[in-house]
């Protein structure tokens, strides 16, 4: 009897096959194959079983000849194109309810963040969502009560991790923690005590005290004490040695500095020992420890002493080398594989010249344990990435920019900024602006170096600019030799046509693809030779494609008083393989300057849902319309359209005044 095959289907025993395909239907959407590949294979087993059980039965009526194997290719095309879209969808889900919790005030954080933890962002999520996660934190203020439970969430996450061998998730749960640690100095040192996990220690002083044990465990304890403390006492007194050697003879002595141990483990599994350098009256984290590879007991010394003089100095010396003094340089200095390398630690002493000293502190970075710059699911330069901003010499104001519809590829600028990359080796984003944003953009900055946060490496062929193409005049990437080599990328300027979609509304899309040699990491053949600028998709002329449409009604948006709308959406004929960027001239739709509401209305499964969008300065740090917030300045509105899929009735852009 195949009893067991029916009670995993759900269904009671049964000869009618419509009832075991509905049944088997309504768990392969549960179970996807690549998520859960146990389950799966289970429910396919028991739909198997079932099937022959049915056409086994001679009481039956003749049925139609089944091909499971056709039936399955079917169902599973048709669920894994749906999961992908899925997959699509809850991240931008993920990246709203992110904001949401950043725009949350402090005085509610805490609770939100552990309703976000216990109920939506469980350990169940994946690597690009804790990634996802890691960039909200490294580029916003984190209030202390929201710190505190995101280091607590991602500790016991990434012992989770660990023991499930994720190595990489593992990793990533671990830079969050440090991520924090470096936002709020101190934090790592717990003003109140804390009950840790019992471990070894704990478990036998327990014995001890409870049970009376006899001398060997005295002694055992003796031992484990005895041995961790010598361990530190070892590591403070190369720390010691190693920033006094560095530094000078009298800077630190055993007495200024506490010694943290913790264990790093890379995506591809390598474990590193990690000691954390804090000083005793400063709270401060200046340096931490790494062994090298191949010899556990010696120790390389990152600190972060010379930090802001280093940064400085290569901030001088691109200026120099590009011709351009007004440049202004954000660096993220990690790297390495599992980002072993964090941000604004060096090993090397800086004296005078930046080029030798990167040169040195590359060379100490390849040695490292685990730091396989290429192994990462993105490259990572030895000496990390740079965005670097520059004012356009020609373009001053927005206008200029969007009337402009060629941008001309500065070569001069971009052999300098090639040349920086290979010397520094340094992947480097060269991001020109309109003069007018340049200068808004840098005033916002001026005195607060972590406001412009740095975005994460080039993901292969699909590239995301920290501003709309259509705020910029340029998109140079500059990768240094083995970068170029390893993602099959040329330096270059990339950049994308600007489309009129509708009077006065401006368009551009979001991503554009790799040069040639890049599609066939997606499976898709190369685009033709001396084609500059390639996308991911055939190029469709997108050239009018947007109107006027009716309002929807939102009746939880509106406001009491009666407003004037105005509300756009894609023609019918239009898809959108891509998200555009939109700019919107206020002065041709009448719109003021201030107090108006951008309201983004999507249909899916038949269901309407309506959401406002924050709305900033275009000059304002840590925006992103890519990231659903809504850019303002110089006259133009900057928005996001989401891409409109098949058979989807296209979002409709509303502006509420």
């Amino acid at each position: 009897m195949v009893r067991w095959a029916f009670d995993t289907l759900g269904i009671e025993v049964t000869k009618d096959r419509k009832r075991i395909k509905k049944a088997y239907s309504a768990l392969v959407k549960e179970y996807h194959p690549e998520e859960y590949p146990d389950e799966w294979e289970e429910t396919h087993k028991a739909y198997q079983a079932a099937m022959e059980y049915a056409q086994m039965s001679e009481d039956e009526e003749p049925a139609e000849e089944i091909s499971i194997e056709d039936e399955y290719s079917e169902m599973f095309a048709d669920a894994h194109a749906k999961w992908q879209e899925e997959e699509s969808e809850k991240a931008l889900a993920l990246a709203k309810r992110l904001d949401e919790l950043i725009q949350t005030p402090a005085a509610l954080a805490g609770k939100e963040w552990q309703r976000f933890f216990a109920m939506e962002f469980l350990p169940g999520a994946g690597a690009d969502e804790l990634m996802m996660l890691f960039e909200v934190i490294y580029g916003n203020e984190i209030p202390l009560v929201a710190a505190e439970l995101i280091v607590k969430t991602m500790k016991k996450r990434k012992e989770f991790y660990q023991s499930s061998m994720e190595f990489s998730k593992a990793a990533l749960a671990n830079e969050i923690v440090s991520c924090i640690y470096q936002k709020i100095p101190g934090m790592e040192i717990p003003v109140k005590p804390r009950k840790k996990r019992k471990g070894i220690k704990g478990i036998l002083k327990e014995l001890l005290l409870g049970a009376g044990v006899g001398a060997a465990l005295l002694v055992v304890l003796a031992l484990v004490l005895a041995g961790e403390g010598t361990k530190k006492t070892e590591v403070k007194k190369m720390a010691v040695q190693q920033l006094n050697e560095k530094y000078g003879e009298d800077l630190y002595s055993g007495e200024d500095l506490e010694i943290e141990e913790d264990v790093r483990h890379g995506s591809s599994g390598a474990q590193l020992i990690f000691y954390r350098v804090t000083e005793k009256e400063t709270y401060d984290l200046i340096a931490y420890m790494l062994n090298r590879e191949g010899d556990e007991e010696e120790f390389l010394c990152f600190d972060k002493l010379q930090a802001l003089g280093i940064r400085q100095a290569l901030e001088k010396d691109v200026n120099e080398k590009t011709g351009r003094p007004e440049g202004k340089l954000y660096w993220n200095s990690d790297g390495g594989d599992g980002g072993y390398i964090e941000n604004g630690y060096f090993h090397e002493k800086y004296e005078e010249n930046i080029g030798e000293f990167l040169k040195r502190e590359g060379k100490v970075r390849e040695k490292m344990k685990g730091t396989d710059f290429a192994a990462a699911s993105t490259f990572s330069a030895k000496n990390g990435k740079v965005d670097y901003y520059v004012p356009d010499r020609e373009i001053k104001t927005v206008k200029q920019r969007l009337d402009r519809r060629e941008i001309t590829e500065d070569e001069e600028f971009l052999a300098a900024l090639g040349q920086c990359a290979a010397d520094y080796e340094i992947e480097f984003r060269g991001i020109m602006l309109p003069g007018t944003l340049f200068e808004e953009k840098m005033k916002r900055a001026e005195g607060n170096e972590e406001s412009i946060s740095i975005k994460e490496n080039i993901i292969f062929s699909a590239m995301y600019p920290p501003l709309p193409f259509s705020m910029m005049t340029g998109w140079y990437v500059c990768l240094p030799p083995e970068g170029q080599k390893y993602l099959k990328e040329e330096n270059g300027m990339y950049s994308a046509k600007i489309i009129d979609m509708e009077k006065g509304i401006f368009g551009v899309e979001t991503q554009i693809g790799g040069k040639e040699g890049m599609m066939e990491e997606l499976g898709l053949p190369d685009m033709p030779d001396g084609t500059k600028y390639p996308g991911l998709y055939e190029e469709t002329d997108m050239t009018g494609c947007m109107e006027k449409t009716r309002t929807p009604d939102m009746p939880k948006i509106y406001r009491k008083v009666r407003r004037t709308a105005v509300s756009f959406c894609m023609k019918d004929g239009y898809e959108t393989k891509q998200a555009y960027c939109l700019a919107i001239d206020k002065e041709i739709y009448d719109l003021p300057d201030s107090g108006y509401q951008v309201i983004l209305t999507t249909y899916s499964d038949g269901r309407e849902e309506s959401e406002e969008l924050p709305i900033s300065s275009y000059s304002a740090s840590r925006v992103n319309t890519e990231y659903g917030d809504v850019l303002d300045g110089e006259g133009y509105i900057f928005v996001k359209y989401p891409r409109t899929g098949e058979g989807e009735k296209a979002p409709v852009l509303t502006i509420l005044y």
